[in-house]
């Protein structure tokens, strides 16, 4: 990693001379960090977890149901599409449900709080990944 400015984009030092595209999966040994979203030559911008344009399918590791997880500001993340209360608690793990974008299995954060607006479940997510210690990433590359 080269640059953590801003913990929702990241610069990291590859790109595409070395096969990098925007798009390609990014991870840490803690779980997700985002997907790379504009590449140069020799560098390349990482949309975190943390964006508000960031979107990642997950399920509980606690129950097996699925729900999606968005870029909420600097700290957090937001889960939404909550099936029932019953679902997600506070401290449930959260992994990636699989898919076309993010492989299965890869911690994505912890429920932090649950709270319900009318008849919809939102919750409040920590991401698994603390960017202000994040020093190296795996860029997961497409084919």
């Amino acid at each position: 990693v080269i640059s953590c400015a801003k913990p929702d984009s990241i610069i990291i030092n590859k790109g595409a001379g070395t096969g990098i595209k925007a798009g390609d999966v990014v991870i840490s040994t803690n779980g997700v960090v985002g997907r790379v979203n504009q590449v140069g030559d020799r560098y390349s911008v990482v949309a975190t977890v943390l964006n508000s344009e960031s979107v990642v399918s997950v399920r509980s590791v606690r129950t097996g149901n699925p729900a999606i997880v968005e870029g909420q500001n600097l700290s957090h993340c937001r889960m939404r599409f909550i099936e029932s209360p019953e679902s997600i608690s506070s401290g449930d793990f959260l992994e990636t449900n699989g898919g076309i974008v993010f492989p299965e299995g890869i911690p994505v954060g912890i429920v932090k709080e649950v709270t319900r607006e009318n008849s919809l479940i939102h919750a409040t997510v920590l991401p698994s990944v603390d960017f202000s210690k994040l020093f190296e990433v795996l860029v997961i590359c497409k084919q």
